[in-house]
């Protein structure tokens, strides 16, 4: 039996291929999952499972499911929630296909497979926001654009003017009002952001350190907006946008990994996840009004994991990451205030 630990502390459309639906029958594949406890307020996660299945979690391994694909190595799939609960986890398959699988709690899946291409070691983004119900996605092709789309179809992606750095991957957010903001890094290694539709991109002139990605996300009644990511100098760079991005100079990112953004969903502060090169494990700077924070959380990461970080409830956070055992796990903080983190390890190896 797997034990979890937790710990509380202070213009060429995409051709459909098809699309099927699947129902799993029972809540997990293994038949081995048990837990202590689950964690309060924890939200579905997709992930890629050591042997590249595309597996859905909650709630400590109480309830998770196999979805029956498989993840391209190296690649991380995103995900957005409908309103009625439903997961939509976008993903680049392990024969490089753009594929959608649209998890239920019931443990259907129903997936849209599509001809879309992309670039080996690079993962897609998705968009969506709180009063939304139609995301929109985008990623590097392997041709080196950025492909994006809209419309909540994966069929309707289309390749852009813009080119991408090899090995990393864009970043999307949606403000209440449907717009698409995004940041990646281009070509020239700097770091390009738009916060007006898919052709508003502009040049920061900013490095961005290789092999890593930024961060967008958006939030609140007045959207606001914010980017984070590893500059050329290894330090933390946040910024609400343009040319407005600023080095942390206290703080050093893991080398070849990248920070992840989230903004509340009230507006109120926004979080970064990152893993430090002081010690390895894992951190999370706020911006509130601001005032910014800094705080450690006493978990171990795998040295080259990138924590993902999601907002949950009205303004606290989820973080799931590949800690230092090889293994998934999620930290939840439902208000978002320093020290309120839980923390457990899930039990699936990555």
């Amino acid at each position: 039996m797997t034990k979890h630990r937790t710990l509380a502390i202070s213009t060429i459309s995409l051709l459909t291929l098809g699309v099927f639906a699947m129902g799993c029958g029972e809540m997990d594949d293994s038949g081995d999952q048990t837990v202590t406890s689950a964690l309060q307020d924890q939200e579905w996660t997709a992930f890629q499972r050591n042997d590249h299945a595309l597996m859905f979690e909650t709630s400590g391994g109480v309830f998770s499911s196999n979805s029956g694909a498989f993840v391209a190595t190296g690649t991380v799939p995103s995900q957005v929630k409908l309103s009625g609960g439903a997961v939509v986890a976008g993903f680049q398959r392990n024969d490089g296909h753009w594929v959608v699988d649209q998890f239920t709690p019931n443990n259907s899946h129903s997936f849209t497979i599509t001809n879309g291409l992309i670039r080996g070691g690079t993962s897609p983004g998705l968009a969506l926001c709180a009063g939304c119900s139609l995301w929109a996605f985008g990623f590097q092709g392997t041709d080196g654009r950025l492909w994006f789309g809209t419309g909540g179809n994966a069929n309707n992606g289309n390749p852009t003017a813009a080119f991408l750095a090899a090995g990393t991957s864009p970043s999307f957010a949606m403000t209440s009002s449907g717009v698409v903001q995004f940041g990646f890094m281009g070509v020239n290694g700097h770091l390009w952001v738009g916060l007006n539709g898919i052709t508003s991109g502009v040049d920061s002139t900013h490095g961005v350190a290789t092999g890593t990605s930024p961060s967008v996300g958006v939030g609140g009644p007045n959207n606001l907006f914010g980017v984070a990511f590893q500059g050329s100098n290894g330090h933390l760079w946040f910024g609400g946008g343009g040319q407005s991005q600023f080095d942390k100079s206290s703080i050093a990112i893991k080398t070849g990994t990248s920070p992840t953004l989230a903004v509340a969903a009230d507006g109120t502060r926004t979080f970064v996840a990152y893993q430090s090169a002081a010690n390895g494990v894992l951190h999370v700077w706020r911006n509130e009004n601001g005032a910014e924070s800094d705080s450690q959380i006493n978990l171990g990461m795998q040295n080259t994991a990138t924590p993902k970080i999601t907002p949950i409830l009205t303004s606290g956070y989820q973080i799931a990451l590949k800690g230092f055992n090889g293994h998934l796990w999620i930290v939840v903080n439902s208000s978002g205030g320093i020290g309120q983190e839980q923390i457990q390890d899930q039990g699936f190896a990555m």
